[in-house]
C-alpha cells in the first residue's frame, strides 16, 4: 500500500462529513458502504458498541485488535478478508441487531446483517490506492488504533463548542458521557452544559492522545477557519494526508466550503448556564466566546 490510511473524527456534528468530502474528492476510498454524512458503515458496526467496547476495555484488548485487523482486511482486501472473517462480523451484527448502536435502538434488527452483506461484495484495492474512513466515534478510539495501524494519519475536526452545545445531534454524549466521565442527563434544561462538557473533555483527549501517540501523522481541524480562509486549509488538509489535485479540482473543493446557516447559534443562546471554566475551555481550545455582558474576549 502507499502511505498509511487517513482517519477522520470528531464529536459528532462538527462537521467531519465535510472534510470526509474533501479527502474523497482527491481520491481516498471510504469504503464501500457509506451513508449520506459519509460515514463508514462498516466501521460503526464493529466499534459503535458501547458495552462491547467496555468490555474490551475490562479485557485485554484483544476484541478490540480482532476487529481492527478485520476492518483494515475488509477496506484493503474486499471480499476474500470479509469470508475469512465472517464469524466475527456476524457476531457484530447480532449484538448489534439486538440494541441497535444509540438511545432510540436504530440499527436494531436487520441493519447490521446488511453491513455484513456489503462487506462480502467489497472491493480489493491497488496497491498504491490510499484509503481511509469517517466515523465521527473514530476519535473515542484514537490509543487503540493507532496501536493497531501504527502508520495511521487521523484528522480530529473540531466545530465551535458553543454551537454544538445547542446542536440535537447529542448521540455521542448519550452513547459515550459515561466513558468520559459524564453522568447520563435526565433534565433536558442541563443537556447544554453536560454536552459542552463532553465536547470540552472529548476534544482535549483526543488532541492528548494525538500529540503522544500519532505527532505529524496527526492534524487538528478547526471547521471556522476551513470555512474563513478555504484555500489555505484544504492545502494544508491535502499536503498533511499527501495527496495532489489538479488546480481545477483544488478550486471546485475550495469552492464548495461555506458556513451552514447553524453556524454561530449560540449568540442566540443564554450563555449563563455555562460554568466560566467551561467558556475558557472553550477560548483555550481556539474559539472566540462572547461573556455573558456581550463582550467579545476573543481566542
Amino acid at each position: 500500500m502507499a502511505d498509511g490510511p487517513v482517519a477522520v473524527g470528531g464529536v459528532g456534528g462538527s462537521a467531519t462529513r465535510v472534510v470526509a468530502q474533501l479527502l474523497s474528492d482527491a481520491g481516498v476510498y471510504l469504503g464501500g458502504d457509506l451513508n449520506e454524512a459519509l460515514d463508514n458503515r462498516w466501521f460503526t458496526l464493529l466499534f459503535k458498541r458501547p458495552e462491547w467496547y467496555r468490555r474490551n476495555l475490562a479485557s485485554d484488548g484483544e476484541p478490540f485488535r480482532r476487529a481492527l485487523a478485520a476492518f483494515a482486511a475488509v477496506m484493503t482486501r474486499g471480499r476474500g478478508a470479509a469470508l475469512r472473517s465472517l464469524p466475527l462480523l456476524v457476531g457484530a451484527a447480532t449484538e448489534m441487531s439486538r440494541t441497535g448502536h444509540d438511545p432510540s435502538g436504530f440499527a436494531k434488527g436487520l441493519w447490521p446483517y446488511r453491513r455484513v452483506a456489503t462487506m462480502l461484495r467489497a472491493r480489493s484495492l491497488a496497491p498504491e490506492a490510499r484509503w481511509g474512513w469517517k466515523e465521527p466515534n473514530t476519535h473515542l478510539f484514537l490509543a487503540e488504533l493507532v496501536a493497531g495501524i501504527p502508520d495511521l494519519r487521523y484528522v480530529h475536526v473540531m466545530r465551535h463548542g458553543l454551537d454544538m452545545a445547542f446542536s440535537r445531534n447529542q448521540l455521542q454524549l448519550h452513547n459515550w458521557g459515561p466513558l468520559l466521565g459524564i453522568e447520563p442527563v435526565r433534565d433536558a434544561a442541563l443537556l447544554p452544559r453536560a454536552s459542552l462538557e463532553f465536547w470540552i473533555i472529548a476534544n482535549k483527549r483526543a488532541i492528548e492522545v494525538g500529540a503522544e501517540r500519532l505527532g505529524p501523522r496527526f492534524l487538528l481541524v478547526n471547521v471556522e477557519d476551513l470555512w474563513r480562509t478555504p484555500d489555505a486549509e484544504v492545502a494544508r488538509l491535502l499536503d498533511f494526508a499527501g495527496l495532489g489535485v489538479s488546480d481545477a479540482s483544488f478550486q471546485r473543493m475550495v469552492d464548495g466550503l461555506s458556513p451552514p446557516p447553524t453556524a454561530g447559534r449560540h449568540r442566540q443562546e443564554d450563555l449563563t448556564q455555562f460554568r466560566p471554566e467551561q467558556l475558557d475551555a472553550v477560548r483555550r481550545l481556539g474559539f472566540a466566546v462572547d461573556d455573558p455582558t456581550g463582550n467579545n474576549r476573543g481566542r
